[in-house]
Order: structure tokens, then C-alpha cells, then sequence
């Protein structure tokens, strides 16, 4: 059985739970994935739906989550934080891992990234951030601190990867 049949018994299984919208963001996510694409109103009715949208589900179900801002390449995708955080990175506490520090203020993890790709995989985890200032969006770059630190905002990031900046 191929990944297109088992998702479509899955949207059947998940419709006769009672599962309606969890049915249709899987059957959209499938829609893309075989075109390619979305019409005008699938993109609006799956960024709508996607709002609502268990993280940890869509994570199990979404196959382009490697796939940034289609159309643009991947140097130009920035990363936007859903809270920046005013601590500064040599302020964090220090553990065995060098790229991973410690807030003294919410006792949270920090994870150093060094690219965009990293940063979403911390983000979709809901981890703290540390990263270049060249990663960053442009409201963030102004700031003037060349290491920002803060909580990446994923659901934006997700958006961008499915519709891009468009």
C-alpha cells in the first residue's frame, strides 16, 4: 500500500471519528503534495484550518516541512520570533553542550542555530533560539544585537513554507 492510499484510509478513518477538519487538512496536505499546488481557496481554507492545527499532529502528517517558500530560494527565508527574548546569548548559563544554553530568568533551553533550517526544527519542537542576526526577519535585524535570542514564531514560518512570501 502506497503513502497516498494510507492517507486517504486515515482521512476515512479520521471523517468516521468525527474528525472533519483533521480529514480535510489531510486531505489538502495530500493535494499539494501530489500537485504540487493549491488553488486560491484550498490555501485559504488550509491556512485558516492550519490555525487550529495540534502541532504535534501536523508534524506527524506534513511531508513538506523540508520545503521553504516555494518558488524562493532558500537563502532569502528569514526567521520571525513569535517573542524576542532581551537576554543576550553570552548572558544565558553555559552546559555540556556549547550550543546549548540555559535561561536564568524562565529556567528554558536555548538552542544555538546556525541556519534557517535549524531554527525550524527547534521551533517546531517550541524551543528557544539563538541565531544570527542575518537570519532574522528585518524587524528583528533591528535590534542592532548581532545574536538574537528568543522563541521562533512557527506557525508563521510553516505558512511561509507552504505559500511563501506571496
Amino acid at each position: 500500500m502506497d503513502q497516498a492510499q494510507i492517507r486517504g484510509e486515515y482521512a476515512q478513518w479520521l471523517l468516521s471519528a468525527g474528525h472533519t477538519w483533521r480529514a480535510r487538512v489531510l486531505v489538502l496536505e495530500q493535494t499539494l503534495f501530489e500537485r504540487g499546488w493549491l488553488d486560491e481557496g484550498e490555501r485559504a481554507e488550509l491556512a485558516t484550518m492550519r490555525r487550529d492545527v495540534d502541532p504535534g499532529w501536523w508534524a506527524l502528517i506534513w511531508r513538506g516541512r523540508r520545503i521553504y517558500g516555494c518558488g524562493e530560494s532558500r537563502s532569502s527565508m528569514r526567521v520571525r520570533f513569535r517573542y524576542l527574548c532581551p537576554m543576550s546569548w553570552a548572558a544565558l548559563a553555559p552546559s555540556e553542550d556549547a550550543s546549548v544554553r540555559s535561561c536564568v530568568q524562565c529556567h528554558e533551553r536555548v538552542y544555538r542555530c546556525d541556519s534557517v533550517d535549524e531554527a525550524a526544527m527547534h521551533a517546531q519542537a517550541g524551543h528557544c533560539v539563538a541565531l544570527p542576526a542575518a537570519l532574522a526577519s528585518e524587524t528583528e535585524r533591528q535590534s542592532g544585537r548581532r545574536i538574537l535570542v528568543g522563541r521562533p514564531d512557527w506557525d508563521e514560518m510553516l505558512v511561509r513554507q507552504i505559500f511563501g512570501d506571496g
